[in-house]
């Protein structure tokens, strides 16, 4: 959880190992498809939020040996190890940006929980290299998830119940959730160009990915939403619903939005970059750090 966040879900949570996993399952393929044709061989990249850092290790494996991919989370417990990637504990809310310039920067939900997201987004763009790009992803109410098929009117009245709950829970703490749609506009006011939005969403059988996340989500939050409404018999309802095969649930829609810095004037281009890892492999220097960040690959727990 991030200091200051409406982030109410925990990395050291019994559940969170699934619940990172369900995400990458769900997810990833998405995210990659809109990531590869921006991200260049060789270059840098910024992982925010990093989760199991399945993102980051495609990012490390498009690279290669010659680029650089920074993997931050407030815990990196679950953060999968990789050559290319230097990984960071790291808070958004109250810390500094690792030093950039970053050809890439991808933060997949995580803004939306951050009250100091238009501050971040700004920030986020200072790191950009001229040219660079920026991909923010999130869920929001437009495009929640519904059931199509498998269970009674019982059974879709305690799936909608859910997701209100789900909702109510992280709005109580800050969530934004209308940042889904309003990132674009953010994205263009902070002087990004291109700005261009794509939305995803599948369906989901009982038993899969898409329902093992939310039954993850609903184990981890139980308390919490029983305390916006929700009873102890419908969600264990619930429970079993969502491992019911029968069940088909269409999951909810990620907004994924890319903008690009514009390209450096004439005086700003004059400035020579120092992007290539083989530049920095022949000094005993490396990409600067700032106090506080670890110089090696991987933090200690």
């Amino acid at each position: 959880m991030f200091a200051g966040s409406s982030y109410v879900l925990d990395n050291d949570a019994p559940t969170a190992r699934q619940i990172l996993g369900c995400l990458s399952l769900m997810l990833d393929e998405f995210s990659i498809a809109r990531l590869a044709p921006v991200v260049p061989v060789s270059g840098r990249c910024l992982e925010l939020g990093a989760g199991n850092g399945s993102v980051a290790c495609w990012l490390a494996e498009r690279v290669g040996r010659y680029g650089d991919v920074v993997a931050t989370d407030v815990k990196t417990r679950h953060l999968r190890r990789h050559p290319v990637v230097t990984m960071l504990r790291h808070d958004l809310a109250v810390e500094e940006l690792p030093v950039g310039p970053f050809d890439e920067v991808h933060a997949r939900l995580l803004l939306a929980h951050l009250p100091s997201r238009l501050d971040i987004l700004a920030r986020l763009v200072g790191v950009l290299r001229p040219g660079g790009l920026l991909v923010v992803e999130e869920f929001g109410y437009a495009g929640r998830g519904e059931v199509l098929a498998g269970v009674g009117r019982a059974g879709v009245e305690v799936y909608q119940e859910f997701q209100q709950a789900l909702a109510d829970v992280h709005v109580q703490v800050g969530w934004d959730a209308d940042w889904a749609v309003d990132a674009h506009a953010a994205m263009r006011s902070a002087g990004l160009s291109g700005v261009d939005t794509v939305t995803h969403a599948r369906s989901w059988r009982g038993g899969s990915a898409g329902c093992l996340l939310s039954l993850a989500i609903s184990r981890e939050l139980r308390q919490q939403l029983i305390g916006v409404g929700m009873v102890a018999g419908e969600l264990d309802h619930l429970a079993d619903l969502l491992t019911d095969p029968a069940l088909v649930v269409m999951g909810d829609l990620l907004w994924s939005h890319l903008g690009r810095r514009p390209e450096a004037t004439q005086e700003a281009s004059a400035v020579p970059a120092t992007s290539d890892r083989r530049e920095r492999d022949q000094s005993d220097g490396g990409w600067p750090v700032q106090a506080g960040y670890p110089g090696s690959r991987t933090d200690q727990q």
